[in-house]
């Protein structure tokens, strides 16, 4: 006699509207809660047992952290790099 699978809760850290901070779901649950696709939201996790918003956020957005804020500046030896050899 096989055993029956018990599907894996993952833990929500964040402020959705339709979740609950703390609270665990089914990975089935959070796709018919958010609407987003089953494979998408798998990828996401990459088997962790947390879900915060970043995991949840619409495709296309970016990150929203100081490194992506951060403009590019070239350093030493790119300058160096662009210089023609004489």
């Amino acid at each position: 006699m096989s055993s029956p699978t018990i599907a894996k809760k993952i833990t929500y850290i964040g402020d959705h509207p339709r979740l609950v901070d703390g609270g665990q779901y089914t990975v089935k649950e959070l796709t018919l809660i958010t609407g987003m696709t089953d494979n998408l939201l798998r990828y996401r996790l990459n088997d962790s047992n947390t879900c915060t918003d970043y995991e949840l956020r619409k495709s296309g957005e970016t990150k929203t952290n100081k490194q992506a804020k951060k403009p590019h500046t070239l350093t030493t030896s790119q300058k160096w790099l662009g210089r023609a050899i004489i």
